[in-house]
């Protein structure tokens, strides 16, 4: 069974771009508990890998993003336009 809390908990964690080593480090530490080795490359992407018993099986390759976009809102106006800042 898939546990939603965790889906919500991911999606609650700040990791704004150039400032997601928070997220990182704990993906890294969930994937770990599956996974047969989770390493972190030199752009900070995190790398899981789970063997397969079967010599020929077929690779899968799961992506995702971790960081999420940094705004902060600098002004609205009379008309409701909403200006932003990057973080």
């Amino acid at each position: 069974m898939f546990d939603t809390n965790l889906i919500e908990q991911l999606s609650n964690m700040c990791g704004v771009s150039g400032y997601e080593h928070n997220v990182a480090e704990y993906v890294s530490e969930l994937f770990g508990k599956y996974c047969d080795d989770v390493y972190t490359d030199a752009l900070g992407n995190v790398i899981a890998v789970k063997k397969s018993a079967f010599p020929n099986a077929k690779k899968l390759m799961i992506e995702a993003h971790m960081d999420e976009i940094g705004l902060m809102v600098t002004d609205i106006d009379k008309d409701g336009f909403i200006s932003f800042a990057q973080v």
